[in-house]
């Protein structure tokens, strides 16, 4: 098996060493110039080890663009006797310091590092594709604006993308990135604007999404065109991509490729599979096996208006009419039960509830009516997912969409009994 790697070196003995390697398939690159500027251009780097020798000139700059470029790479460093400079390289998270540059024994012990930990890397990115939302795009609206994200992807341009919160801009965001980014690239996401320092530095070499831009003050909005700057050196670095519900939103004189992400009301065509997407992610973190909709259910799914919440809507309502349902159908009953948006039947069921319940209230005003109905929601759908998950907490925090901490936080302050494992 051949492994190839990048050989940063202007020290032809160091380079003889190496290619003696050659007969157990470790293949050297070699850049005689001894500089890593020439490679900064080779995407397929970021799936090589890099060895740099820090006898090479200007070595340490070297290291800070290839970690800017490659921030995921396996880089080796070869130690040339100063102290100083190989305590420095220390600070660019390498993969393998090696002391003794005369020691074969030692470079190859390196390199043999640096192929398992790529391998491993590659296994765990392949595990977490895998397990990734996919974009779902039956409808021509979302055809459409799939093209424009492939086109964004090749134009390497900053990016935003347009649409109502919960249509899927972070989902495309990431999409973009994954069919333009090197292999093993960060793809950083910021929040909130005390956020973005922290982000712009993390995504070097990568991907930088901000959720809203419209809400960064004019501060912030400085640090972005300055981001982007023709010839700035960070523009370089990373991209910049952010969502907005409106061009109205967006700050001045910020040139954008613009992309509109459709709401749900504009894909009509894609209900279905996004539900029967969202029911195969929550059996895979249940480790149940897949329920189906009956036509019945796939009509009323059909039939319902989804307000601003989009896709986030049909989440949570498909997750709870997984837990309502009998079996492994879900039927008509399990949705319209588990609609809570507009004028539906769940609310009108809590409605007529909570109705009857005040008329036997004396007191209204010491019922403490709100606090008893939303700790009993609460505590009814936690029993759920933890009948359904055997009692795994984890597995049943996941599927509510909850944090594990405050999962458990829950559990003791409804003072839920483990009941449910087997």
């Amino acid at each position: 098996m051949e492994r190839n790697f990048l050989l940063i070196t202007s020290d032809e003995a160091l380079a003889g060493r190496l290619k003696n390697l050659e007969a157990w398939g470790y293949l050297p690159d070699w850049r005689k110039n001894g500089r890593a500027q020439s490679a900064l251009k080779d995407l397929s780097l970021a799936k090589k080890p890099i060895l740099m020798d820090l006898a090479a000139p200007d070595a340490l700059e070297g290291l800070s663009d290839l970690r800017a470029y490659y921030p995921e790479a396996s880089i080796i460093a070869v130690s040339n006797g100063n102290m100083n400079i190989t305590a420095e390289s220390l600070k660019f998270g390498l993969s393998s310091l090696v002391t003794e540059r005369d020691s074969e024994a030692e470079l190859f012990e390196a390199l043999k590092r640096a192929f398992s930990d790529i391998s491993r890397r590659e296994e765990l990115e392949a595990l977490k594709s895998s397990s990734e939302q996919k974009i779902i795009s039956k409808s021509l609206a979302m055809r459409k604006a799939l093209k424009a994200a492939r086109e964004a992807g090749a134009a390497k341009e900053p990016v935003i993308l347009l649409g109502e919160p919960g249509c899927g801009r972070e989902l495309m965001a990431r999409h973009i990135h994954s069919i333009s980014a090197p292999p093993g690239a960060p793809f950083k996401k910021a929040n909130y604007e005390h956020e973005l320092p922290a982000a712009v530095e993390a995504a070097r070499g990568g991907t930088l999404y901000i959720k809203d831009i419209s809400s960064m003050s004019g501060q912030a909005v400085e640090v972005l065109r300055a981001l982007i700057k023709e010839g700035s050196k960070m523009k370089a670095h990373l991209r910049l991509m952010a969502g907005a519900v409106s061009e109205e939103a967006l700050p001045p004189d910020i040139s954008f490729r613009k992309i509109p992400v459709p709401s749900m009301r504009q894909r009509k065509e894609d209900v279905i599979p996004l539900a029967e997407s969202f029911i195969e992610e929550l059996s895979f973190h249940l480790k149940k096996k897949k329920k189906y909709f009956t036509k019945k259910a796939k009509e009323a799914l059909l039939g319902m208006e989804f307000g601003e919440g989009n896709a986030g809507e049909l989440k949570d309502l498909v997750h709870k009419a997984y837990f309502l349902s009998k079996g492994t159908g879900i039927g008509e009953k399990d949705i319209l039960g588990s609609e809570y948006f507009g004028k539906n039947s769940f609310r009108n069921f809590i409605d007529e509830r909570l109705r009857g319940y005040l008329k036997k209230i004396a007191d209204l005003e010491h019922s403490n009516l709100y606090a008893t109905v939303i700790s009993e929601v609460e505590r009814a759908l936690i029993e759920l997912a933890l009948r359904e998950t055997k009692g795994n907490k984890l597995r049943a925090a996941r599927a509510l969409g909850m944090n594990r901490n405050t999962f458990r936080a829950k559990i003791k302050q409804l003072k839920i009994k483990d009941k449910f494992s087997t």
